[in-house]
């Protein structure tokens, strides 16, 4: 209210009064933006919990996946959602990293399921040619690089 009686005394808004009023909002985006990720929560887990209940299928066979623009995948909602509920399963075993994807601009079932099967192959191929599944997750040439920067570091005595 203080805000808008500024405006209408001064006939302008200045930055100095919307920096004011934007963090007397705070608290109030805050309690909102936490109610609307608790709401999410609560629909996401109840769905997760119904849908598995009616189908008798082992989570290691279980592929979430989470469709979205390009915006860092770590962090979506419903990716910490999954992996948080593939890590509680007393019955999965696998890597839920494997098992929950971000698919970036995908728009149908077709996508979600080049997805897993690119994830599927990839794994087998980087057991069978790299010695473990994780080996085509990261980028392997900037992990033996480390190692052999820290190594020519040390031979040739630098800081």
């Amino acid at each position: 209210m203080k805000l808008l009686e500024q405006i209408e005394h001064s006939n302008e808004l200045s930055h100095s009064a919307m920096s004011m009023y934007q963090q007397e909002l705070e608290a109030i985006y805050a309690k909102l933006m936490t109610e609307a990720v608790n709401d999410e929560i609560d629909n996401l887990v109840s769905n997760l919990e119904r849908s598995c209940s009616k189908a008798d299928y082992p989570s290691s066979k279980i592929f979430m996946i989470v469709f979205g623009g390009h915006q860092p995948r770590y962090k979506a909602l419903a990716l910490q959602i999954f992996k948080k509920w593939f890590a509680g399963n007393k019955d999965h075993i696998s890597n839920c990293e494997h098992h929950v994807r971000y698919c970036e601009a995908g728009k149908s079932l077709d996508d979600a399921v080049d997805l897993v099967a690119t994830a599927i192959v990839d794994r087998e191929l980087a057991k069978s040619t790299m010695g473990y599944s994780e080996a085509l997750n990261r980028d392997v040439l900037s992990a033996v690089a480390e190692k052999a920067i820290k190594e020519y570091w040390v031979k040739n005595h630098l800081r």
